[in-house]
């Protein structure tokens, strides 16, 4: 297994899958090799292999919250999303997941006469894209707080159905129950026909100011915000980069000036993009995403990665194309 584990870090899935089939041969019975063929499988996107994998593993452990959880992804991908609510739940269980606000058991969408705290638990672009489920359930009880990470609180304060937002940095209100925002979508059995769709349900908390909106004054045109990469600090940043080669030969052509959004972009990417003569890098000016929404409200398109860009130009109605891995992250329907 460390072997194959050692493939698929080097991104040699078949070969990992190999090993990972020489070591279930070997030891039937072993649920952590089991575990990592059905992984191996998933990461090659073919999941009916995969699912298929996965029933030997619940053979052997049915109750392992991350074959639970990623059996899940799958069916979430696919659209086939009543498979994969209960399965999603498993998250908080698995070594990586996320935390649990409260032992509590929380909120399982009945109305009630109280105070709803709902609390965003992963990424920054999980918490824009779902808090347009905040409005369902305002309706069903009294009265609903967000508890928002500090650099989003500004911005998601602008969502409808909220009579408060508070941080991490602030004395949690007194509340009746809780639950966690990614839960919200299993709660109201959302399908691909009833995902809320109404946009924007997000905007710009203030507009575009000083030095942020003399720069993206520059240049005549059609105005192009332009993301490129994630964090260069997430290890599988890799899956959401495009070559910035790729990119900047369109510059300066049919009129398209280029605004880039990667906050931590390598200097060699900007030098490629300057040299273009029809590019300015936003970064420097984005201190907050409040900043970085009133930049997409000014600009015509956004071209982005898999990053939180692409979910808060969605969220505000901004024009957008997506450049997606071929294993698209299953929030984005492909």
């Amino acid at each position: 297994c460390r072997l194959g584990g050692l493939r698929l870090e080097a991104d040699d899935l078949k070969g990992g899958e190999a090993l990972f089939r020489q070591a279930v041969a070997r030891r039937p019975d072993n649920v952590e090799a089991a575990f990592r063929l059905a992984d191996s499988l998933e990461r090659q996107g073919r999941d009916a292999d995969c699912l298929a994998a996965y029933d030997r593993v619940f053979e052997l452990d049915p109750e392992r919250p991350e074959a639970h959880f990623n059996v899940a992804l799958i069916h979430l991908r696919r659209g086939e999303y009543a498979e994969a609510w209960p399965g999603y739940e498993y998250r908080f269980d698995c070594p990586d997941g996320p935390s649990r606000l409260s032992p509590a058991a929380p909120w399982d969408g009945r109305a009630f006469a109280g105070h709803l705290l709902v609390h965003c638990e992963q990424g920054f672009g999980d918490a824009l894209q779902f808090v347009r489920y905040l409005a369902l359930a305002r309706s069903r009880v009294e009265r609903l707080t967000l508890l928002s990470p500090v650099s989003l609180a500004a911005l998601l304060a602008t969502c409808p159905g909220l009579d408060a937002v508070v941080t991490p940095a602030d004395e949690l209100p007194d509340f009746d129950l809780h639950v966690p925002l990614l839960s919200l979508p299993g709660i109201f059995a959302t399908t691909l026909d009833s995902i809320p769709a109404q946009v924007p349900y997000l905007w710009p908390p203030r507009p575009a100011a000083g030095k942020l909106e003399q720069a993206l004054k520059a240049g005549d045109g059609i105005k192009v915000g332009l993301c490129w990469s994630g964090n260069a600090e997430n290890p599988v940043n890799r899956l959401r980069t495009c070559p910035v080669e790729l990119l900047a030969p369109l510059a300066g052509r049919f009129g398209l000036n280029f605004f880039g959004l990667t906050l931590t972009a390598p200097p060699a990417d900007l030098e490629v993009l300057a040299e273009t003569g029809a590019f300015v890098d936003l970064a420097p000016h984005l201190e907050s995403f409040a900043d970085t929404a009133a930049a997409l409200a000014a600009l015509d398109l956004v071209i982005s990665t898999d990053t939180s860009v692409p979910h808060l130009a969605g969220a505000l109605g901004c024009p957008t194309w997506l450049l997606l891995h071929n294993t698209a992250d299953w929030r984005w329907q492909e």
